[in-house]
């Protein structure tokens, strides 16, 4: 491992990885020539990655890429060694500044600055130092959005410049080899939510239960903790807003405040700075669980499908949250905590390009296999064996046809039966793919999720669905420019 200059770089950390991820790998570290070994690999394909941002190195993959998806694969063949592997690093830029507390102007240690691309998930953070300062080193030059967490100290986080919403955040420009200063932050006292968490009779209490609080719109951070062993719960830290906030403990059923299972009928949790919202309590029903397997038709799908469940007793409507969970290292997956009933369970297209399927193997609802739960016990074998899907791609942008407009969501469904077949948010640059899309023709549109005002727009520029133009999907191909300019309400 060297960097521009053919120098060799000591002390990188060198990680190689099952090129599915995420099943295995191994790691070691650069000595001080820059050679590597990383011994121990099971025979198969790898991605090699080379970390050393704290070093002001970007991240790079195998052969000379700085994202996941582009890593040539790195085969590796039992008592076989596999030479050259090599790295030639880039210098990162870096981000600096300082977090201050409104009240005394005095600097915030130990709080958490976090770069993240447009696009997620590229970047890195820091901790502020006793006097407030940070610096963030090794970014890739471009744009970033940066925020800080400081919940700890009782202080609401905030996006860069001043803002809640990462919507609404200013991007911060980063060129390789060059710091960007002064990016402060100066923050505000945040606010509390208590309250506790007991069994359906009031009295018991459930300890560790997860509590959380997510802002009633969207582009806000979500906030969360557990209760203790009497069942009590404190949030700090947390932006001024409207939150909506649900609980959830093993072998429990999800609640939201206050008393319902739909976030719809969410009675809404006012929080204002430096005061607490107290008595937000939650007495929870013994829930179910619905565990399975998803595989490609042979191998296991690993950590990158998300699997969901949706209540019968609840039209399937596009924008809402239904209860989910990601398949984990063996293609796995658990629903805990679900409410007695009967359920459809299906799969997300994902960004491996697997294609949405609801239990029972179909793409339509009205085929779909229902799947029970009963108060204490688990369903098992709820298994997928997905198919790759097409892609669509396009942009959103307000009605000048210039400006983006980021965290809109976007939303697909088959131009026959209307059933949702995919979902997503555009990014900070208005973008946006639909992936994991079975073949077929869909109706795309627009749907304002954070409430500010958008008319929502059907493909090609109607407001009615039986306007829309369809379009089309193939299998393992994408289609492009499926774009967007909305208009405000009048």
């Amino acid at each position: 491992v060297v960097d521009g200059n053919g120098d060799p770089v000591a002390n990188v950390s060198i990680w190689a990885e099952t090129f599915v991820c995420c099943s295995g790998g191994n790691g070691s570290m650069t000595a001080l020539d820059g050679t590597y070994t990383v011994s121990g690999l099971a025979p198969g394909s790898y991605r090699v990655e080379a970390f050393a941002q704290e070093l002001g190195f970007v991240v790079e993959f195998y052969n000379d890429v700085t994202d996941w998806e582009s890593a040539t694969i790195v085969t590796v063949t039992s008592g076989t060694d596999t030479p050259n592997i090599n790295f030639v690093l880039s210098t990162g830029g870096s981000i600096s500044g300082r977090v201050i507390a409104d009240s005394d102007g005095l600097g915030v240690a130990g709080a958490l600055v976090m770069a993240e691309t447009q696009g997620c998930c590229s970047g890195n953070e820091a901790k502020t130092k006793p006097d407030g300062t940070y610096t963030i080193f090794g970014l890739e030059p471009g744009q970033y959005i940066v925020s800080v967490d400081a919940a700890q100290h009782g202080l609401a986080g905030e996006f860069y410049n001043n803002t809640l919403a990462w919507t609404a955040a200013t991007l911060v420009t980063v060129t390789g080899g060059a710091d960007t200063p002064n990016i402060d932050f100066s923050l505000g006292g945040g606010g509390t939510i208590t309250g506790k968490v007991m069994q359906a009779d009031g009295v018991t209490p459930i300890a560790n239960a997860f509590v959380f609080a997510e802002p009633d719109l969207e582009g806000g951070a979500e906030f969360h903790t557990k209760t203790a062993l009497d069942g009590t719960y404190e949030i700090i830290g947390i932006a001024p807003g409207a939150y909506i906030v649900g609980a959830a403990g093993q072998g429990f059923a999800l609640e939201i405040y206050n008393e319902t299972n739909d976030f719809e009928l969410a009675q809404i949790v006012n929080v204002a700075s430096d005061a607490i919202t107290s008595n937000v309590n939650f007495t929870l029903d013994p829930g179910g669980a619905i565990i399975g397997a998803v595989t490609d038709g042979s191998a296991p799908i690993l950590y990158a499908q998300n699997i969901f469940a949706w209540p019968t007793s609840v039209p399937f409507v596009p924008g809402e949250e239904p209860i989910a969970e990601t398949t984990s290292l063996d293609g796995s997956y658990e629903l805990f905590g679900l409410p007695v009933g009967d359920y459809y369970v299906f799969t997300m297209g994902s960004e491996d390009g697997y294609a949405f399927e609801f239990y029972g193997d179909t793409t339509d609802i009205t085929l779909a296999t229902t799947v029970t739960v009963v108060a204490g016990q688990v369903t098992p074998n709820i298994d997928f064996a997905l198919a790759p899907g097409g892609a669509i791609w396009g942009s959103v942008k307000k009605s000048d046809g210039v400006t983006s407009v980021p965290g809109m969501g976007v939303i697909a469904i088959e131009a026959s039966s209307g059933t949702m077949m995919g979902m997503t948010e555009t990014e900070f640059d208005g973008s946006y793919m639909l992936k994991g899309l079975p073949a077929g023709s869909y109706v795309v549109f627009t749907e304002d999720f954070q409430g500010l005002g958008y008319i929502r727009e059907y493909y090609d520029n109607v407001a009615v669905q039986g306007s829309a133009t369809s379009v089309a999907v193939t299998v393992a191909q994408d289609t492009l420019g499926i774009n967007f300019t909305l208009d405000i309400q009048q």
